[in-house]
């Protein structure tokens, strides 16, 4: 599903992508080209991004009754 993101510090200027990956692949060469990172360390950062994201998404249920549990359980007694 294409998106358009604006640019808070060019305004005026939109960005339009058909995907998430021509995103973060554009946002890996500003940082590489630009000095700021490796562009290994900015690939590592977007696979642990998604392996976290596929995680959360696959066990929502899950994280959330283990927080609900959390929440509702009696706090325990302190003398």
């Amino acid at each position: 599903m294409p998106f358009a993101l604006t640019s808070p510090t060019e305004p005026g200027v939109t960005r339009t992508y058909t995907a998430g990956k021509q995103l973060s692949d554009e946002n890996v060469d500003a940082r590489v080209l630009s000095g700021i990172h490796t562009r290994s360390v900015d690939e590592a950062g977007i696979t642990l991004g998604t392996n976290v994201a596929r995680y959360v998404l696959q066990n929502t249920g899950r994280l959330l009754a283990a927080r609900q549990v959390a929440v509702t359980a009696p706090a325990p007694h302190r003398p």
